[in-house]
């Protein structure tokens, strides 16, 4: 920005000066509204090698935007559905352009009652795959299907082609819902989630019966028409356990997430064999053919724990990631956070997001740790990159929740309806680095409609290493940019839909210029070579800026705002015009002597920022102003030792902000 005629800096907050300043932008290359004039949510997304995203989730809107679909109407019988008891939606799948300006297709799936599409994956062909849970009957769409008779109450799971216009195939499973779907080389469909003693167990299965809730597993044939097994997996009881999510390795072992509210068969050696009150998570490997439980360990505390996602890495070590409220939940040392905003030994005050490495053995814990502000986090979905850094995505109502590199360095929640128990969440999207550092971590939402909320439910990866997130608002000043949908319609009332929300997709990353200096309207956008810096400076009437390569020379009076693009250890040096050392000596000089004057004789504008000259006296004071230590309001139990990831030794966020970008320090 500029902040004169003669100068050229950033908008920065406080931070430690005594160490390197590192510009790395997160910013969006889209985001976007989904939905129609009800209630909208997105479940789940995947993304192609081409960069197109497919996003799978819920709709009560009849007039959902829909582009080529397999169905075109949505199904609601008045006589089974209304609006408290007995809600009927129907499951959607949309396909976004690798831009994120167009939809490729859009169609509903579902029957005259509930339909909700949970998950999804797509394979190397652009095929999509979806699961999810259903009480319709049979004008559910079944199709080459290995059931096709509906119980009211099903799992089912799809296969949509690369048109999006053709059902490969669509039978019914069986078990109450799928919550996961992942597929292997060969187009076979393993799916997870919950039963109630209706899944369908296969001879050699590894457990074969269940009283009560279960979880499941099950592969199907890449035709759809069979099985190839399916297993129940878990304890049962009148609580029970279900499976969230599920992952292949490369030898085809398949791993699972979860949560048991009662006890849960593990395995000799793990982790933790003994189940602790109330929830807790669990993760299971179970051999190729499904017959085996190779180990299954339980993970958690004395409160409640809920195992949301799971991924694997290229040796077979397993992340899990989900929420908890145990103030003693399993931690390493050298984790972010080994504890929570604690209430006494056994729950926390708010949630905290979790995120666990199990060794390949399910044997022990190779990294756990807290992650979250002073108020609740709920993790919503985990990815694993190639170099196993962990990307988070989830919602928080911690104003001090930590970013780095933020798109959106602050909370909205400014604009709640305040109504009794009324609760503003933001959306939020994080790397963990394999060194427990933070990447990057940003806010995601608004905070305009009658609560301002915004969840992220579902989280992919592109190989650049490009977030794609999708969820729920029902704010109507969510973030947008190359938006298909710009707008949550208000109908004059100033709420998202009249209250109800719609879904969003976008697509965060990292964000390099086609060239290293380009101005577009006032912004002059500047990249930073790979272990380089860049200078600017004043020339004349012209801003230089040295150190970016081919950069022109631009009038200062053409420039606005600067924003800085850099790769990780950049350090970036925004400069004034070069003193004589002399000179500036004598300038600061002059400063701290206007900084004594004001101080001494209580000039209001040295306090005051709505006055002339205020904020610049302000800044002065600040700027000068001795070194004591203060005091600071923090929760004992945020305390960290190392400083690590922009937050300061007391625990607070620390970091500087660009007005389109956000400045941090680089340890």
């Amino acid at each position: 920005m500029l902040r004169g005629r003669r100068t050229v800096g950033f908008r920065i907050g406080r931070h430690d000066r005594s160490r390197p300043l590192v510009i790395d932008p997160i910013l969006p290359f889209y985001s976007t509204y989904l939905g129609g004039s009800g209630a909208d949510a997105g479940e789940a997304i995947d993304v192609d090698a081409a960069g197109n995203a497919y996003i799978a989730g819920w709709t009560f809107s009849a007039d959902f935007p829909l582009e080529r679909p397999v169905d075109r109407e949505l199904h609601v019988d008045s006589r089974l559905c209304n609006d408290w008891s007995d809600l009927c939606p129907d499951a959607f799948v949309t396909k976004l352009n690798a831009a994120g300006t167009a939809v490729v297709y859009s169609t509903f799936v579902g029957g005259d009652r509930e339909d909700r599409a949970l998950d999804i994956d797509v394979d190397v062909n652009g095929n999509a795959y979806v699961t999810g849970r259903s009480n319709s009957g049979n004008d559910f769409p079944t199709v080459n299907a290995w059931r096709s008779d509906a119980r009211y109450g099903d799992a089912f799971v799809f296969k949509l082609d690369p048109t999006g216009q053709n059902l490969a195939y669509s039978t019914w499973l069986g078990a109450t819902e799928g919550r996961a779907v992942t597929v292997d080389a060969s187009g076979a469909a393993y799916v997870a989630g919950g039963g109630n003693g209706n899944v369908p167990v296969t001879t050699g299965a590894a457990q074969t019966s269940c009283t009560g809730a279960c979880g499941f597993v099950t592969k199907v044939a890449p035709n759809g028409s069979s099985l190839a097994w399916s297993t129940y997996l878990g304890g049962g009881g009148p609580f029970g356990s279900q499976a969230n999510d599920l992952a292949l390795d490369a030898a085809g072992n398949v791993y699972v997430a979860g949560t048991t509210w009662g006890s849960f068969p593990t395995t000799p050696g793990a982790v933790s064999g003994t189940w602790k009150g109330y929830g807790d998570a669990y993760v299971a490997k179970l051999n190729p053919t499904g017959s085996s439980i190779l180990y299954a360990t339980l993970l958690g505390g004395g409160w409640t724990d809920d195992g949301t996602a799971v991924a694997v890495d290229a040796a077979g070590d397993a992340y899990v990631a989900g929420t908890t409220r145990s103030s003693d939940f399993p931690t390493t040392p050298g984790a972010w956070s080994n504890s929570c905003n604690g209430w006494g030994e056994l729950y926390c005050q708010y949630t905290d997001a979790f995120v666990t490495k199990v060794n390949p053995t399910g044997t022990a814990l190779l990294y756990s740790t807290y992650f979250g502000g002073w108020a609740d986090e709920v993790a919503g979905d985990m990815r694993l990159d190639g170099a196993g850094n962990v990307f988070l995505a989830g919602a928080t109502e911690s104003s001090n929740f930590p970013v780095v590199h933020a798109f959106q360095a602050a909370g909205r929640f400014e604009g709640c309806s305040g109504a009794a128990y009324t609760v503003c969440y933001d959306a939020f999207v994080t790397k963990l680095n394999t060194d427990s550092s933070l990447g990057w971590s940003t806010y995601l939402g608004g905070d305009s409609g009658e609560d301002g909320s915004d969840f992220a439910r579902g989280l992919a990866l592109d190989a650049s290493g490009s977030a794609y997130v999708t969820g729920s608002t029902s704010a109507t000043d969510f973030p947008t940019l190359n938006a298909v949908k710009a707008n949550c319609g208000t109908s004059g009332d100033g709420l998202c839909d009249g209250g109800a929300g719609d879904a969003f997709a976008a697509k965060l990353g990292f964000v390099s210029p086609a060239t290293s200096c380009s101005l577009d309207g006032q912004v002059l956008t500047v990249a930073v070579p790979p272990s380089g810096s860049v200078t600017f400076s004043r020339s004349g009437s012209s801003l230089t800026v040295t150190g970016a390569g081919s950069c022109p020379a631009v009038a200062l009076a053409d420039v606005a705002t600067v924003n800085v693009v850099g790769s990780t250890g950049n350090d970036v040096r925004p400069r004034r015009r070069p003193l004589h050392a002399r000179s500036a000596n004598r300038a600061r000089q002059r400063s701290r002597d206007r900084v004594h004057r004001l101080a001494r004789r209580g000039d209001r504008h040295a306090r005051t920022a709505g006055r002339p000259g205020g904020r610049r006296d302000q800044a002065l004071l600040l700027r000068h102003r001795p070194q004591r230590r203060r005091r600071r309001r923090h929760h004992p139990l945020r305390q960290r030792a190392d400083g690590r990831d922009g937050r300061s030794r007391s625990g607070h966020p620390v970091g500087t902000r660009l007005l389109a970008a956000r400045v941090d320090e680089r340890r």
